[in-house]
């Protein structure tokens, strides 16, 4: 007969084999919830030349994905084929009024290079933002808005305003791929945000902004004012000094608009042309280029709270003389 010692020590075992099923149970249970709960993080970027053309058919084993400065695996590598939503944001100041019709006929010619299931929206800038027809794929109606569209008469440029509300009004309802494209001289004249808080908020969007700026040629010298109709003409006198320090002053101006465009686009992932005014029409082409041929790279982070803001991402990638544009977080930091 067996003693009740021996039954005691067949429960102990029984009990332990329990437990230790239980534990593995648990931790397999625990690996899947990481894996479940923690988001897959998207990176778009694009890849370009020294020259700023596009390439395109790389695969996963031509990029290394740096998190911090550690290497980390890359689960999946797409090509972006997926519809666009692209606002056109124009400058209709009195700075564009010489070369207005050109940019015009550049936009119009963008236009025909969406597909059919790309939507766009016409927003212009002047003295206010006027968005100028919703989201459409209808190129016919878009042509129209663009030809249709004016230089306004009054002073202002609320150039940063209207990027500000495009991107935190038009474009935070609408899912999906999505990008500014914006033609100005850069020169803003009455916005209530500033540079930084733009920047800082552009930096939150998922939308890139390519910028097409053009130098305005234009120069206000006092003798040319405006005149009421029924007053004369009013002439005045400046010194050879004068003049040089008043085109010294626009040139400088030019220089600053062009850098916070600069800064626009690089933290945004997107990316500055600067154009000869009879180049306009080049510069849609190498957006529209790009636009189709950007790059998806997808990895899981240790953080099931990730913040990708909080990190520096870079993406290297193996080819020689190639250039890796993407969204730049730490421009602000």
């Amino acid at each position: 007969m067996l003693s009740k010692k021996f039954f005691a020590v067949i429960a102990l075992i029984i009990l332990s084999v329990s437990l230790s099923l239980s534990l593995a149970a648990q931790t397999k249970e625990d690996d899947e919830v990481i894996k479940v709960d923690t988001a897959l993080v998207n990176v778009p970027f694009s890849v370009s030349d020294r020259e700023g053309r596009s390439i395109s058919g790389l695969s996963l084993q031509n990029f290394t994905l740096f998190e911090d400065g550690k290497a980390q695996k890359i689960e999946y590598l797409s090509t972006q084929d997926t519809p666009l939503n692209i606002v056109l944001l124009m400058d209709t100041s009195q700075s564009a009024q010489e070369i207005f019709d050109k940019i015009k006929n550049a936009a119009a010619e963008f236009i025909k290079q969406l597909r059919p299931a790309d939507r766009c929206m016409v927003i212009t800038f002047d003295e206010a933002a006027r968005v100028k027809n919703e989201f459409t794929n209808n190129q016919k109606v878009l042509d129209g808005t663009i030809r249709k569209t004016a230089l306004s008469q009054k002073p202002g440029t609320l150039m940063r305003d209207t990027i500000n509300v495009t991107i935190n009004k038009e474009l935070a309802k609408i899912r999906g791929r999505k990008a500014i494209i914006l033609i100005t001289d850069g020169k803003d004249a009455g916005s209530a945000i500033s540079k930084n808080d733009l920047l800082y908020r552009l930096a939150e969007s998922d939308a890139p902004v390519y910028s097409v700026v053009y130098e305005s040629a234009r120069i206000l010298f006092p003798n040319m004012a405006q005149n009421s109709p029924n007053t004369k003409p009013q002439t005045y006198q400046m010194s050879q000094k004068q003049i040089e320090q008043i085109k010294a002053e626009h040139q400088k101006k030019n220089i600053e608009a062009a850098d916070f465009l600069g800064k626009v686009s690089e933290v945004t992932g997107g990316r500055i042309f600067r154009q000869e005014i009879n180049n306009l029409a080049e510069a849609f082409n190498g957006i529209a280029e790009e636009l189709r041929k950007q790059y998806l790279i997808s990895f899981y982070p240790n953080d099931e709270n990730y913040d990708i803001s909080k990190h520096q991402i870079k993406i290297r990638v193996d080819k020689t003389n190639a250039v890796v544009r993407m969204k730049n977080y730490t421009l602000l930091k």
